[in-house]
Parts: structure tokens; C-alpha cells; sequence
């Protein structure tokens, strides 16, 4: 019996044992999450959930601007970084935000928004998942290598921008990255394995198959703890997973399905890879390099005190590692400034590491980047161009350092010259910041300078300056044609009621228009006024506006046909007058057909040399509140014909020349107006059938479409 007894008892103590290991055993750990927002009406923002059985993400904090759907990374030192992009109108606004989310402060303590145009840029900055590795202080992301394949790389992200550095391609994709607390990354690719990830050329190494096949945005973390992988998965067939995996075989083992479709970044634990014990990270690391040389030092100060600010005693070892490779080591006393040696293998943006240790304890990396060697410079600045007649003056300014922050010898920058518009260089290898020329131009044409500064073949990027005016006249007769954009840029577009219709060129349309950019319901009443324009004394002259209306677009035709577009009227003034013009060539007529058509003034001329502007006035509204564009392709002064005295007939009406008058025909009723070559109006009737007395001499007849010239003997 006491046999039984005693063997009973060590059968109880062994299950009493059994059932207390498993009681103490780990604590499932609490993830946090960024969660991108994929689903419509969802609510962006970071969650939170238990590592354990039906797990269901619940929502911690969000804004308007904080998406996720560019990255976001976790550091041990307690922050949080979500970088974030909005597509609006073609464009792409983003925002980087920083928090610390150790002492649960969301209230933004950094936030920079800034705007790309459509381009490359959004898949070179936007990734996937992120991971922080406590070994090197660096953050590490998937992300797309371009916008024109499916190259999936391996970067680095700048926690200040969230901008992404390359480091290597993977050879396939990527969808959940995480690592260890000594420096090791994994990967799950698409084919479901856990790989382990080099981190210098991105090469897998395959753990094993974890079971499931991985769709869309994924992220993992890796408990510093238990070694153990959690895994925010993603598949086609259920939607949003959480798993754990284990990383000496790649097995995944389900844990918890969502009941919404969730998809993260940058899953994390709270966690830190150093003990209590451990130092602190090393203080004020600043690299130092003379000028372009590759050999300096690096200068930091030594802990003073271990993580939880308690002082260290004994001797502290220190690494330096430069872009993951060791360039120096060392030991010296807690607080003590060290100034070690190294050199850099070659030019380029260059990540500094420090490790330290005391009596064993790894404390935290600390690192710095920056670019060693010569820099590629900035593009200039203030650039400005002056002109005193024909010779043009062009100066700038360098900054003082290059595009990465790093040196330039200003002394061996050259600087590339071009003048536009006719894209002329005018230098290729100048030196020195202020550069000058003549520059002879028939008429008024605008001139432009595009510099870009050049050192030891590195070229930063170019500034195009400031546009003014070479030439102050054309001399007539001149046809400016409209469909050059840099001959408009000589012309003077005035809103004179601020409704926002202005005259401008509009590339879709490649001419000069009058339009609303957008909808309004007030009154045109907008001019534009040519260059001056030099007239011969006892010379005639007409003026002719090609022009049309837009038209309105019928969908059963595939054509365009006639719509009201506006009202135009042509003047003509002195060059010194732009706002107040007195005389009128032709007069205000609605703007409807949308075939190019000719308006042609009546002849007049100057008994001295006189400088001329022709203004365009657009007035008129909106009709059935459709708003359409008065289109002008060409403005001539040309010289009249004078020679040839003859019978005109019209579509409208017709004239002849008889002794003592005109006989005019006029079956409209329109406003028929005679005038004398010099201008003057000599007669005015709305008659069907009329005869008007004048004395003999050459007239111009006009109904404002259609002008005639006639003799009377």
C-alpha cells in the first residue's frame, strides 16, 4: 500500500508540476497594426489585437491622413512612423507622420506633407510591409522597384521623409518581412515559404513551407521573447488570417480568422531586443570627413548610463560598422568621447553603425547617414534674368551643399547654358555665376535661360529662370500666329471684371483662347492686346482675326457643329493705351461657328510713324449654361489692296460703284457702314435698297462680316 501510496504521490507531484509549467507558460502577445485602407467605407488607422483564438483587430487611433498605404515601421525606441499617400485629380499628396507610441501620444510631433506629380515616385517610396532591426537601427521595407513591372526589392526607409533607399531585388515577391532580435530577416514569398532574407543582396534562403499561399499586403513580427513569427496573412479564399510561424521549419499554424477583410503593415509588438542592464546607445554620433576625401573619423560619445538610467561602471566596447561592414572597434569609459579612424570604400550615401556592449549586454545601435565623397550639386538658385536692350544678364546661386547633404567644390563646378525657346546652348562648361550676351530678335519674342550645374561629371538638376522680352515691336504687316506658344507669351490677357474668363494659350486646344476654367454665370469682359506694332506713315492697313468657336460636340454626328461661344469686337489704339481702347476696326458680333473663319477690318492709316496694339474684347455670357471657348489662330496687319475698283456682291447684300454715290443692296437690314480709306465714316444705312451720295474717291463698305472695297467717279 505505501508502495502504491508513494507512487501515486510522484504521479501527483509530476501532474501538479505539468499544470503549473503550463500555467506560467508565456503570455500571448499584443500586435499592433497599421490597417490599410482597402475596403470601402473602412476605417483607416492603427488596431490592435491578442495573439490568440478568434483574435478580432480593434481600432486604437486614426485621422484623415493616416492611411498607411505607404509603409509604416515601429522602432524599440517606442515610435511609430505612417507614411501615406491620397491620389486627387492627378496628383499624389503625401503625408509622413511620427508618434510616440510608447507614451501613447498621438498628437502629431513631426508631420511633413509633400506633393509629387504622377510619376515614378509613388512606387519608388510606397511598400508593403515594414520591419525595424534593433542590430543596425535600420528600418527595412518591401516595395516595388518601378511602376512598369513586378519586380518586388528590398529597401531601406528614411524615418524623417519616408523616403525609399534600394539596397537589392528579390527573386520573387516578397509579403511579409520581419526581424529577429539578433539581426536576422525573414521573409514569406509568394510561393507560402519562409525564407530567411540577406540583407545586402537580397538573396532567400528557403526555412520551409509554411502551408498557405499569401495574396495582396501581408505583414509579420518576430516575439523577441519566444522566437516565434506572428503573421497577419492574406489569402484569395479567406480573406484576412492571423497565424504564427515557426522559423526553424516555416510552419504556419492557423490561430484566428478576422471577420473583416483586414490587411496590415507593419505589425509589432512593444518589445525591445536589449536587457535592463544593457547600456544605452551611443551619444552625438557625427561622422567627419574633410572636403571629398573618403578617410575621417566618426565621433560619438560613449554611454554613461544602462536603458533604465541606472550608471555603468567598467569598460564599454564599442563597433563601427560602415554600411553593415566593420571599419573600426574599440573600448574606452562610460561618458568618454571617441574619435576612431575609418575609411569608406567609395563615394556615396553611407550609413554609420555603432554598437556597444558592457559586461555582456548588447545595448542599442545607433546610426547616422550621410553622404561621404563629392555630392552631385543642387540645383541653382535665384536665378534671374535682366536685359538692358539687347544684352541679356543671367546670374544665380549655388547652395552650399549637394542634393544629399553631402560636399561640393564649388571651385570645380562648371555650369550648362541653354536659351530658350529655342532650346540654344549657349555655354557648356561655364564658370563663375553670372553669365551675359546679346540677343537680336525680329519682333517681340520672349527669352528664357536654363542652367544646370556640372562638378567632376556629376550633374545636379536644371532651373529654367525667369521669361522677358527681347524686342519691343513688330513691324507691320506681321501675322502673329497664335499657335505658337512662346509668340503669345509677348501678348497681355486682362480679366477686367475678375469673373476668372481670361484669355490664355491652352495646350489642348494649341491656340490662344478666351474661356472659363471654370463654371461661372457671370458676364465676359476680357481683353487681349499684341505687342506693339510699328505702322509706316500714309500707308493703308487692315487688321484680320482668324478665329471660331469651340463648338459643341454631338455625340450621333461625331462632329462638332455651331454654339454661341461669346462676343468679340477688334480695336485698335495707341501702344501706349492697353486699358482704354477708342477705336473700334470691327465691331461686336456672336462667336458661333466652329470652322475657322476670317474677320477683316476696314483700311486705315497714319499720316505719321505710329506704334499700334490690337485688342480682342470678349464679352457675352452663358448660353443654355454651357460654357464654350473663343478660339483665335491668327491676328495679321497686312496692307490694303487699294488697286483694283470694281463690283462686289455679298452673301448678305451687295454694292456698286456709280458716279456721285453707292447703290446698296441689303436684303438683311443690316447696319451697312461706309468709310474713307483714312478711317472716317462717311455714311451709315439699314435700307433693303439704298443710294448713298459721296464725292468720288475709294470707299470701304461693311456690314461687320463682310467688307468691300469700291470707287465712286
Amino acid at each position: 500500500m505505501a508502495k502504491h501510496l508513494l507512487l501515486s504521490l510522484a504521479l501527483g507531484a509530476t501532474f501538479v508540476s505539468q499544470v503549473a509549467v503550463t500555467a506560467m507558460a508565456a503570455e500571448a502577445p499584443t500586435l499592433f497594426g497599421v490597417w490599410l485602407n482597402v475596403e470601402p467605407g473602412a476605417r483607416p488607422g492603427i488596431f490592435t489585437f491578442k495573439a490568440e483564438p478568434d483574435a478580432q483587430p480593434e481600432f486604437l487611433y486614426g485621422n484623415g491622413d493616416l492611411k498607411g498605404n505607404a509603409s509604416a515601421a515601429y522602432t524599440d525606441d517606442g515610435h511609430l512612423y505612417v507614411l501615406s499617400y491620397l491620389y486627387f485629380y492627378e496628383e499624389y499628396y503625401w503625408s509622413m507622420q511620427t508618434f510616440d507610441f510608447a507614451a501613447r501620444n498621438f498628437d502629431e510631433d513631426y508631420k511633413n506633407n509633400y506633393r509629387d506629380l504622377q510619376d515614378m515616385d509613388l512606387f519608388r517610396d510606397a511598400s508593403g510591409d515594414t520591419t525595424y532591426d534593433p542590430t543596425t537601427d535600420v528600418i527595412y521595407c518591401v516595395g516595388r522597384k518601378g511602376a512598369d513591372n513586378n519586380i518586388y526589392s528590398l529597401k531601406i526607409m528614411d524615418r524623417e521623409t519616408g523616403r525609399k533607399t534600394w539596397v537589392a531585388d528579390f527573386p520573387q515577391r516578397v509579403h511579409a518581412l520581419a526581424c529577429s532580435a539578433k539581426g536576422q530577416l525573414y521573409g514569406i514569398a509568394t510561393d507560402g515559404g519562409l525564407y530567411r532574407v540577406d540583407k545586402r543582396t537580397g538573396d532567400l534562403d528557403l526555412v520551409g513551407l509554411t502551408g498557405v499561399v499569401p495574396s495582396k499586403e501581408q505583414s509579420a513580427v518576430i516575439d523577441y521573447d519566444t522566437n516565434t513569427m506572428y503573421w497577419s496573412a492574406f489569402t484569395e479564399a479567406n480573406g484576412g488570417e492571423l497565424y504564427s510561424v515557426d522559423l526553424s521549419t516555416g510552419k504556419a499554424m492557423f490561430i484566428s480568422r478576422y471577420d473583416n477583410n483586414y490587411q496590415f503593415t507593419n505589425l509589432f509588438i512593444e518589445q525591445t531586443a536589449h536587457a535592463a542592464t544593457a547600456p544605452e546607445g551611443v551619444k552625438d554620433l557625427v561622422p567627419t570627413f574633410e572636403g571629398a576625401s573618403l578617410s575621417g573619423t566618426v565621433n560619438f560619445t560613449l554611454p554613461a548610463l544602462d536603458v533604465n538610467g541606472n550608471p555603468l561602471s567598467g569598460t564599454v566596447n564599442y563597433k563601427v560598422s560602415v554600411n553593415g561592414n566593420v571599419a573600426a572597434t574599440g573600448s574606452g569609459t562610460p561618458g568618454e568621447k571617441v574619435t576612431p579612424a575609418v575609411t569608406v570604400p567609395k563615394t556615396g550615401l553611407t550609413r554609420f553603425t555603432v554598437n556597444v556592449d558592457c559586461y555582456g549586454e548588447d545595448g542599442p545601435a545607433v546610426s547616422n547617414e550621410c553622404w561621404i565623397g563629392m555630392d552631385t550639386p543642387q540645383a541653382v538658385t535665384d536665378l534671374l534674368v535682366t536685359a538692358e536692350g539687347n544684352e541679356f544678364t543671367v546670374t544665380w546661386t549655388l547652395p552650399e551643399f549637394g542634393i544629399n547633404g553631402g560636399f561640393v567644390d564649388h571651385s570645380l563646378v562648371r555650369y550648362q547654358i541653354y536659351r530658350g525657346p529655342e532650346n540654344v546652348c549657349v555655354a557648356s562648361s561655364y564658370e563663375g555665376t553670372t553669365f551675359t550676351e546679346k540677343v537680336v530678335r525680329d519682333g517681340v519674342y520672349p527669352v528664357m535661360y536654363f542652367v544646370t550645374p556640372i562638378v567632376e561629371g556629376l550633374k545636379g538638376e536644371g532651373v529654367l529662370g525667369n521669361t522677358i522680352l527681347a524686342g519691343d515691336h513688330f513691324d507691320a504687316p506681321v501675322s502673329l500666329d497664335m499657335s505658337d506658344p512662346y509668340l503669345c507669351m509677348g501678348f497681355e490677357s486682362v480679366d477686367s471684371n475678375f469673373d476668372l474668363c481670361t484669355w490664355e494659350w491652352i495646350i489642348d486646344e494649341g491656340y490662344m483662347a478666351c474661356w472659363w476654367p471654370m463654371s461661372t454665370d457671370r458676364k465676359r469682359d476680357d481683353w487681349l492686346y499684341t505687342p506693339s506694332i510699328r505702322l509706316e506713315p500714309d500707308c493703308d492697313y487692315i487688321v484680320k482675326v482668324n478665329l471660331r468657336s469651340e463648338g459643341q460636340w454631338v455625340v450621333e454626328k461625331e462632329d462638332f457643329e455651331d454654339f454661341y461661344a461669346g462676343e468679340l469686337a477688334v480695336y485698335l489704339d495707341s501702344a501706349d493705351e492697353t486699358e482704354n481702347f477708342h477705336n473700334e476696326l470691327l465691331a461686336k458680333e456672336e462667336v458661333t461657328k466652329c470652322k475657322w473663319y476670317d474677320r477683316v477690318s476696314d483700311s486705315f492709316r497714319f499720316d505719321k510713324e505710329t506704334f499700334v496694339k490690337v485688342g480682342l474684347h470678349s464679352t457675352g455670357g452663358i448660353e443654355e449654361g454651357n460654357v464654350y471657348k473663343i478660339l483665335v489662330s491668327k491676328i495679321e496687319v497686312a496692307k490694303a489692296d487699294n488697286s483694283s475698283v470694281a463690283e462686289v456682291i455679298g452673301g448678305d447684300f451687295s454694292a456698286i460703284g456709280l458716279d456721285g454715290g453707292l447703290r446698296i443692296s441689303n436684303p438683311a437690314g443690316a447696319s451697312v457702314k461706309v468709310f474713307t480709306l483714312d478711317g472716317r465714316l462717311a455714311a451709315q444705312t439699314s435700307a433693303i435698297d439704298a443710294y448713298v451720295s459721296l464725292p468720288a474717291g475709294l470707299y470701304i463698305v461693311t456690314d461687320g462680316t463682310k467688307t468691300f472695297k469700291l470707287a465712286v467717279r
